[in-house]
């Protein structure tokens, strides 16, 4: 099911979208949302806040106490859309493409993993490997400017995240 707002996709998942949904979506994707004391503060939110309260008022209270960062939810939700629709093209895909993933998944088994390109230092097999994908200058300076604060790629995909949701082809027209 897909939830739209103003135009603007927003979240999907197999069941309409609810607090319960909602929360367990956000807890996948923002793993502090596990650790015992904001399962915590989340039951008890649940308890007092939901019956008489929306969603809205469940984030914005979420935010209030810290459970949330700014800038989170909406990762959290673009990751969840993006985890989704890579799961129906990976379920609807072609034998071939299955083929790619399972090749891809070998190379980067986690996503906790962090890159590590080396330009300068890197030996002639990896110098081949790199150059043979012809990255232009402002490509090359983007993949250097991602890898070098040792980040994992989790974190790379946030900060990609972030700038796909900030960049103006990405916002619609009725957005909140």
């Amino acid at each position: 099911m897909l939830t739209y707002y103003h135009g603007r996709l927003l979240f999907s998942a197999d069941q309409p979208l609810n607090a319960p949904i909602l929360l367990r979506r956000l807890s996948r994707f923002i793993p502090r949302l596990n650790l015992d004391w904001p399962q915590r503060v989340i039951r008890v939110l649940q308890q007092r806040l939901l019956p008489d309260n929306s969603l809205a008022e469940l984030l914005e209270m979420m935010t209030e106490l810290g459970l949330i960062k700014p800038g989170e939810l909406e990762d959290a939700l673009w990751l969840n859309l993006l985890t989704d629709f890579d799961r129906y093209l990976f379920e609807c895909a072609p034998h071939r493409s299955r083929e790619r993933w399972a090749e891809l998944k070998v190379a980067i088994p986690t996503l906790l993993a962090v890159p590590v390109v080396n330009w300068e230092c890197a030996p002639h097999r990896s110098r081949e490997r790199v150059n043979r994908y012809r990255l232009s200058d402002e490509q090359r300076q983007k993949l250097h400017a991602l890898t070098k604060d040792g980040q994992s790629l989790e974190a790379i995909a946030q900060k990609l995240c972030r700038e796909m949701c900030s960049a103006p082809l990405t916002r619609s027209a009725g957005g909140s």
